[in-house]
């Protein structure tokens, strides 16, 4: 007999048996699903090219470990690098867009001139610009909107093309919309517009030489050059490249990567969380393959005299193996077509454990490359699950077989079926003690104190570019807008500040010291630092340790000053009195500051995070167009967003204002990890005790089925319904206890290589340890009690019958 015989008798096998068809599947289906959703999403954040024309030979150049380069040195390598056609540069940035009377916050992206023709896009409508390096700084205020901006804010009209709109309130001509489907060089961000670099003086009042800015390249390879060849030849201009004023790096590498996924710097985060994701959705898979193993060898034993037949009438134990292997095969394959279709539902919300003020975007969506792993996944489960059940089955007893004599409790006492429950169980207490650990890590991370009083308080992001003709300028302007606010009944009190803690964003740099780090800027204390305006303290409740806080003197013109955290100044000088030290953020040739006082430690990055160095300075010495405005409301939140928006709408109705959103909300980004983890364990937990219990109420209804003369027998020697009942569990659960002790066992070792992962949670946390065994237990005696309970209803005299 060929394939096509032994796919049609699996075929028929499994549908003459419709229940043991769909416990198998719904096992495969959730397991295989599950596998393929997390496979799906890392190959969606790690291995996606950028949607553009020949995404081949496109690469990304790093300086050290970061993506962004140096303006001036992404100009040198550009001019330089002949292994290169192209390099590209983009920098996101917040801008306000003006659109007849009202403005709007969006994301644009600065590129270079090169950027459309290095990558390899082209206009869907109108034009996309394209100026030589030479030419950069001159390029006319035009910008081309993205696709998917076009197609949400004006409708996919053609018209908007050579329409002026505002940009930082100048007038840009609108010179094309980028081709469907592409976003940006980088995966993630999703701007909704492009502005040529040369423009930052328009957009950010600076010129390229003074912006400093860095932008994030990508290239693409000459023909006939390889990623080797353009990393020897980065190697050379490296040399030659002109290093920063403050840190010579003689160290700085630069080199080139092919264009896959995201940045490489938060690749190796990324990898370690979704190794975590795919070792528990592994977790659920080999419990559904335990589970269909454990199926197939109670199925085996019902078809011995059908295998006795094959077998008498000249079968071999291969041709055997074969057939009952190919029924795997096709079960575990059909397992893994309903599991994709639960990948193809499940992955696109995915994106939704990220939150909304998170100006990214990714597409999960299984193509090619997840089908494929989902086929190698569903013959390895085949094999896994199938091998053993089938080589057994092919050895039956033939006379006995034949003849229908079974020995009823032989399936019952089964060492294969009862490692088989035991493994179930020991895989699923991982599962859900593993969850349990997330789960508790959310709940303490969400009960951390931050070091600051965040209720109450509202986030509105604003761009001021339209509000502002110079620094000093805005520096008046923040101050007016805070005290009218504070003018209102139903707002307490307002702050403007550039950062907000545990927001996702930061900022960094290097605090030299005056006349101790000026000599070897390069061994200067690294710093987080934020801008902040007068009252931002007070409103948030961060204590004052010494000297004070900021006020609406410390503006331009007068003496430069900052304030330090306690941390700080314990590095700085230890033992020492702080007040009135100097000390320059990032070069010494900048300007040097008085420090004025000296606040307690709150949270910045993580809710569990050592103490960190910080630095606060003056946002009305430091001007920033790009802020977020602090509001905590008197009367509660919509009173106050109502106050808000009256107050900014008289200030300039030309202030972009984004999305308000509570402290608590944007506070809460810090926690995404412990977040998906919890959500995504969580699931898998569920599942993996959703398909033990499916395993174990089959295996329990199985045994119940080929003992029912031996429970005749039982119950007309006198055996009450009590004994029956506890004949039946008893097996059965102590397996499962035998699983759940060495369960236990192993998540505490889990929890231990997990700790990094977690708020505030030791790996032997009583609460998950201890419900764990509770949950499994419960599942385990509903899951055996009720296919046990029929044994106490069967009749003796049709028992006594039954074989």
């Amino acid at each position: 007999m060929g394939l096509a015989q032994d796919l049609r008798i699996a075929f028929r096998q499994l549908r003459s048996n419709p229940g043991f068809t769909a416990a198998a599947l719904l096992s495969l289906a959730l397991g295989i699903g599950a596998t393929t959703s997390i496979f799906s999403l890392g190959n969606g954040l790690l291995n996606k090219r950028i949607e553009v024309d020949q995404p081949e030979g496109l690469v990304r150049v790093y300086r050290n470990a970061h993506s962004p380069l140096p303006w001036e040195d992404l100009r040198e390598l550009r001019m330089g690098a002949l292994t290169l056609s192209g390099l590209a540069g983009e920098q996101p940035i917040g801008v306000g867009l003006g659109f007849g009377e009202g403005t709007e916050r969006a994301r644009a992206a600065l590129v270079t001139g090169d950027f459309f023709t290095t990558l390899g896009v082209e206009a869907a409508v109108g034009g996309v610009f394209s100026y030589a390096p030479d030419r950069e700084e001159t390029a006319p205020a035009v910008a081309v909107l993205s696709h998917a901006y076009w197609q949400s804010r004006f409708g996919g009209d053609s018209t908007v093309v050579g329409r002026t709109i505002r940009i930082n309130d100048r007038p840009f001509t609108v010179l094309g919309v980028s081709e469907r489907g592409f976003l940006s060089s980088q995966l993630i961000w999703r701007p909704a517009l492009f502005v040529p670099v040369g423009q930052v003086g328009a957009l950010l009042g600076t010129t390229l030489e003074e912006w400093g800015g860095t932008l994030y390249a990508t290239g693409r390879l000459a023909p006939g050059a390889s990623v080797a060849e353009a990393n020897a030849e980065l190697d050379v201009l490296r040399a030659r490249m002109r290093r920063p004023r403050a840190a010579p790096e003689e160290s700085a590498t630069v080199r080139v990567e092919e264009a896959r996924g995201i940045a490489a710097e938060a690749r190796g985060p990324l990898t370690a969380g979704l190794a975590l994701m795919l070792a528990m959705v592994g977790l659920v898979l080999l419990i559904a393959c335990a589970n269909v193993a454990n199926l197939l060898l109670a199925r085996a034993v019902a078809r011995r005299r059908e295998i006795a037949a094959r077998m008498a009438l000249g079968a071999s134990r291969g041709r055997l193996v074969r057939q009952l292997l190919t029924e795997s095969l096709v079960l575990a394959v059909m397992g893994a077509g309903l599991g994709y279709g639960l990948a193809e539902l499940s992955t696109p919300l995915l994106p939704r454990l990220l939150p909304p003020a998170l100006p990214v975007a990714f597409d999960p969506t299984p193509d090619t490359t997840v089908l494929l792993f989902g086929l190698a996944v569903a013959v390895l489960t085949g094999l896994v699950f199938g091998i053993v059940p089938a080589w057994q089955a092919s050895a039956p007893d033939l006379v006995p077989a034949l003849k229908e004599e079974q020995d009823g409790t032989a399936f019952g006492s089964s060492r294969l079926r009862g490692a088989l429950v035991a493994a179930q169980v020991t895989l699923c207490v991982v599962s859900i003690a593993t969850a349990g650990l997330f789960v508790r890590s959310l709940a303490n991370g969400r009960a951390m104190d931050p070091g600051f009083d965040a209720s109450g308080v509202l986030d509105v992001p604003l761009y001021l570019e339209a509000a502002r003709q110079d620094a000093e300028a805005g520096a008046r302007f923040f101050v007016e807008l805070a005290a009218r606010l504070e003018a209102r009944p139903a707002i307490r009190s307002a702050a403007i500040a550039r950062l907000v803690p545990l927001s996702g964003s930061n900022s960094g740099g290097a605090l030299i010291r005056h006349g101790i780090d000026e000599a070897r800027p390069r061994d200067a204390p690294a710093t987080y630092k934020n801008e902040v305006g007068p009252g931002y303290f007070e409103m948030l409740g961060i204590r004052v340790l010494r000297g004070r806080s900021f006020t609406r003197e410390d503006g331009p013109g007068a003496p430069p000053v900052l304030i330090l955290n306690a941390t700080a100044a314990a590095r700085l000088w230890p033992g020492e009195n702080p007040i009135g030290r100097r000390v320059a953020l990032d070069d010494p040739g900048a300007l040097f500051r008085e420090v004025v006082g000296i606040v307690e430690d709150t949270k910045y990055l993580a809710p569990d995070e050592a103490p960190q160095t910080f630095a606060y300075l003056p946002l009305l010495q430091r001007y920033r167009t790009e802020v977020v405005l602090h509001v905590r409301g008197a009367d509660g939140p919509a009173s106050a967003t109502a106050a808000i928006r009256e107050v900014l709408a008289d200030a300039d109705p030309r202030i972009a204002v984004g999305d308000i959103r509570t402290m608590a909300e944007d506070t809460r980004v810090s926690l995404v990890p412990a977040r998906a983890g919890a959500l995504l364990l969580g699931t898998f937990g569920l599942l993996a005790l959703v398909i033990a219990a499916v395993g174990i109420s089959g295996v329990t209804s199985y045994v119940v089925s080929r003992r029912t003369r031996e429970i005749g027998i039982r119950t007309s020697l006198g055996a009450r319904g009590s004994d029956v009942l506890r004949l039946m569990m008893g097996g059965t659960l102590r397996r499962v206890a035998l699983g759940i002790a060495i369960g236990v066992a192993v998540a505490i070792g889990a929890g231990r290589l997990l700790s990094g992962f977690l708020y505030g949670v030791s790996p032997f946390d009583p609460v998950s340890t201890l419900i764990t065994p509770l949950i499994l237990v419960a599942v385990a005696l509903l899951a055996t009690y009720v296919p046990a309970r029929r044994s106490t209803r069967v009749d003796p005299v049709e028992a006594l019958r039954h074989e």
